[in-house]
């Protein structure tokens, strides 16, 4: 199987027709697999458009959830969190209702999380 190219427009509209087709599967796999970020701290077109056009299944957004903790850090993990912070930021607000409440647990959780690594961070230079 090839790799899915995230900047092919006429791809990924195909892709997004075969999920509407094949839903709430497809959908929940491509949540997977969808890059999350852009480099200023928005979502990345396509999981933002996952987020808008699907973000009422449930398992769509456990699924972003998941890509979104897969990762590797070097150093204080703050930076990184203070970003996913800003793009959860960015749907507190959304239209559909269970996006809003999925963003503002984040919110809750980053906090948290915010406060706990800066403490972290410290001690690590007592």
């Amino acid at each position: 199987m090839d790799a899915i190219d995230f900047e092919n427009h006429d791809e990924i509209m195909k892709i997004f027709d075969w999920c509407k087709n094949t839903k709430p599967l497809a959908l929940t796999r491509l949540a997977e697999l969808v890059p999350i970020f852009e480099e200023n701290a928005t979502w990345h077109p396509i999981a933002f458009r996952l987020i808008n056009e699907f973000g009422d299944i449930q398992d769509v957004l456990n699924n972003l959830d998941a890509n979104m903790g897969t990762f590797s850090w070097v150093g204080s993990i703050v930076p990184l969190l203070e970003s996913q912070k800003e793009i959860f930021v960015q749907i507190q607000s959304h239209p559909v209702g269970n996006v809003s409440q999925w963003a503002n647990l984040h919110l809750e959780y980053i906090n948290k999380r915010i406060k706990d690594e800066k403490n972290r961070d410290k001690e690590m230079f007592l």
